[in-house]
Order: structure tokens, then sequence, then C-alpha cells
């Protein structure tokens, strides 16, 4: 993501792609919450409820990682918070 932010236009990139993601990330909540995309009944339509809302919560965490890069305030934050150093 820093090497996109580097680029021409790279935070605005960001800036749309941090946007995408959190719009996917509140349709995977929504999902959950409603149970629209649900086919099981039972123990399996729970746990496919919470897969959508683990994958909502997953890409609300891209979706963050990618606005603070593209806002220029939020640089390493994903390296600082899992410690390694990716080139």
């Amino acid at each position: 993501l820093q090497r996109i932010a580097a680029q021409p236009f790279g935070e605005l990139a960001l800036w749309v792609i941090g946007a995408g993601l959190l719009a996917y990330a509140l349709w995977r909540f929504v999902s959950a919450a409603s149970g629209s995309e649900v086919r099981e009944q039972g123990a399996k339509g729970k746990a496919e409820r919470i897969g959508q809302f683990v994958s909502g919560i997953t890409y609300a965490g891209l979706g963050i990682s990618a606005l603070g890069l593209g806002g220029g305030s939020g640089g390493g934050t994903l390296i600082t918070i899992t410690g390694n150093n990716f080139p």
C-alpha cells in the first residue's frame, strides 16, 4: 500500500480503494445481520452469518488501512501493528 501511495495519484487511488472496501464491509455486516444471503438453517446458517461478520471486520480493517495511507497520516500503521518489516 505504501508503494501505491508513493505513485502519482496514489493517495487518491487509496482513498477510492478504502472507500470501496468500507462499503463492502458494510454490506457484509448488513448481510450478516439480516441473513439475506444465508442458504442454510440452524447451526450452519449461524456459522454462515458469523463468517459474513468476520469477513466484514476483515474488509473494514483493510479499508481503514488504505484510507490511513491515502491520507498520508497512517503510513506504516499496519507494519507497526504486525511487527513485520516488508520491503
